[in-house]
C-alpha cells in the first residue's frame, strides 16, 4: 500500500471511572464572580457526600478535592463518542511496578503514547542493519529500557482496554538522523520493527528542538514507508508533537498531513515554566492558544489535536504574573506541580483566582507568597468547547501520572483528578476522527 491511503478502524472511549460518579453527587457551586473560595466551596462536602464516604480515610482527602473539580462540572451523555481522539503520554520509568502496571485504568482513552523507546546515539546507524538489529532488537533487555516484561503488560492491558498503544520516540538529535538518507532510512526501520516487537499501533515522534520543517517532514515519510513495509494486516498510526509557534506553507502543511494521521500540538508549557524566563504566568491559557492556532491555518482542523496539561507550576515568593527580581529567574523560584498535590493544598486554605482575560486559574496560599498554575473545570470546559466549535481532531493529556492516584481498597479503578473531567465531557462532542493512513 501507498504512503496515502487509508485503513478502517474503530476507535473508542471506555466507561468513565466511578469518581465521575462521586463528582456527579455533587451539586454545581461554580461562582461569578472572579475569585472563587476553595475552602468555602469544599465546605459543603459536610452536606453532599461525606456522609457517603465517613468510613473511608482515603476517601476524605479524594472527596474534598471533588468537591472543588465539581465547580465546573457538566452533565454529560449516556454513551461515549466512538472516533474522537482522546489521548494521553505515558512515561514508562513512571510505573510503579508490577501491581501498578496491571491495575492502571486505561479504559478512558482511546490512544495512549507510550514513552517507552530504546536510548540510541547517533553513530549506530551509520552501522550495519545487521549491527542495528543485534544492538536493539536482538537483546532481550535492549540498551536504557528496565522491566521490559512490564510494557509488554501494560501494552497487553490497554488493548484489552479498547486502547491503541503508540510508541513515543522522543529525541534531541533527530537533526543529525533526518540530516542523512542512510541514517534516516536505518532509523525509520528500527522503529518499524520496534512496533512488531513490542505489538505497538504506530509511532508517535517527539522531536521539539533543533526541528527544520523540511527534514521533519522527510523523516515522517520515512517512518510512514517503513510501517507500510511490516507484514501486517494491522493498520499502523503515525503522529507526531509539535510546538505551536512553527508555521507551514499549505504545501509542507499538505505533505505533512499525507505522512501523519494526525499532529499533536503541545499548548503547553507557555507561561514561563521553571527555567530561565522571569515572568510566571499561566501554563497553558487558552487565549495564547487561539492565538498560536493562526499558525496552523494551513492544516484541516481535522488534522490537529490540542494539548492539555495535568500538571502546572508552583512559585514561591513571587505574585502570579510578577516579574522575579533582577537577577534571578524563575529557575530560582518554581517547580513542576502535580494534581495530586491539590488535595493538600485545599485542605491548607490555599484561595483560587480566575484570571477572565487569559480564561485560565491560579491557586494562592493564605499568606500569598506561593501560587500554582492549573486547569480547573471552567478553564477545561472553555478549551474543550473551543475544540468543537473549531473541529478539531481531538484532545490529549501530558502525562497520565501526573494527576493520578492509584487503585485502592476503596477505589478500585483510580482517580484521574483533572482528566476524569475531559472523559465525561466527550460524551457530548460530536464524531470527528478519521481511520488511519498506511
Amino acid at each position: 500500500m501507498g504512503c496515502g491511503e487509508v485503513h478502517p478502524s474503530t476507535n473508542r472511549v471506555k466507561p468513565i471511572s466511578i469518581y465521575g460518579h462521586i463528582l456527579h453527587m455533587v451539586s454545581h457551586t461554580a461562582t461569578q464572580g472572579a475569585f472563587v473560595r476553595f475552602r468555602q466551596v469544599s465546605s459543603c462536602k459536610k452536606n453532599s457526600i461525606t456522609h457517603v464516604f465517613n468510613a473511608m480515610r482515603f476517601m476524605r482527602i479524594i472527596t474534598v478535592t471533588a468537591v472543588w473539580l465539581a465547580s465546573g462540572f457538566l452533565s454529560f451523555a449516556t454513551t461515549p463518542n466512538d472516533d474522537f481522539v482522546y489521548a494521553t503520554y505515558s512515561v514508562a520509568n513512571r510505573f510503579r511496578g508490577p501491581a501498578w502496571t496491571n491495575e492502571a485504568n486505561l479504559r478512558e482513552f482511546n490512544f495512549i503514547y507510550l514513552s517507552a523507546a530504546p536510548s540510541w546515539e547517533v553513530d549506530d546507524f551509520d552501522k550495519s542493519w545487521e549491527q542495528i538489529r543485534a544492538q536493539y532488537l536482538d537483546k532481550e533487555t535492549p540498551p536504557g529500557l528496565k522491566h521490559v516484561d512490564r510494557i509488554h503488560t501494560y501494552i497487553a492491558n490497554a488493548h484489552r482496554a479498547g486502547a491503541r498503544v503508540l510508541c513515543s520516540f522522543p529525541g534531541e538529535k533527530f537533526i543529525d538522523i533526518a540530516s542523512h538518507p542512510q541514517r534516516r532510512n536505518k532509523f525509520a526501520r528500527l522503529m518499524a520493527a520496534w512496533v512488531q516487537r513490542f505489538q505497538y499501533d504506530g509511532i508517535e515522534l517527539d522531536w521539539e528542538h533543533t526541528i527544520t520543517i523540511p527534514l521533519h517532514i522527510a523523516m515522517m515519510k520515512e517512518i510512514r514507508c517503513a510501517l507500510n513495509e511490516l507484514k501486517s494486516d494491522q493498520p499502523f498510526y503515525v503522529t507526531t508533537a509539535l510546538h505551536p509557534g512553527h508555521k507551514y506553507s499549505p504545501e509542507q502543511a499538505k505533505e505533512l498531513s499525507a505522512y501523519c494521521d494526525w499532529i499533536n500540538i503541545m499548548f503547553y508549557d507557555m507561561g514561563g515554566g521553571c527555567w530561565q524566563g522571569r515572568k510566571a504566568t499561566h501554563n497553558s491559557p487558552l487565549n495564547a492558544m487561539k492565538r498560536l492556532i493562526g499558525n496552523w491555518q494551513a492544516f484541516s482542523p481535522d488534522k490537529l489535536c490540542i494539548g492539555l496539561a495535568s500538571y502546572g507550576f508552583y512559585y514561591k515568593d513571587l505574585q502570579p504574573k510578577e516579574l522575579t527580581p533582577e537577577g534571578r529567574v524563575l529557575a530560582d523560584h518554581g517547580r513542576y506541580w502535580n494534581y495530586t498535590e491539590l488535595p493538600g493544598l485545599i485542605q491548607q486554605g490555599w484561595t483560587g483566582i480566575w484570571d477572565d482575560p487569559e480564561h485560565g486559574a491560579f491557586m494562592v496560599s493564605p499568606d500569598k507568597r506561593e501560587f500554582v498554575t492549573l486547569e480547573t473545570p471552567r478553564s477545561i470546559d472553555l478549551k474543550l468547547d473551543w475544540v468543537q466549535e473549531c473541529g478539531f481532531r481531538g484532545v490529549f493529556w501530558w502525562e497520565f501520572h501526573c494527576d493520578w492516584v492509584p487503585p485502592n481498597q476503596q477505589d478500585q479503578r483510580g482517580t484521574h483528578l483533572i482528566m476524569d473531567h475531559v472523559s465525561r465531557r466527550l460524551r457530548l462532542l460530536p464524531s470527528q476522527a478519521q481511520a488511519p493512513r498506511s
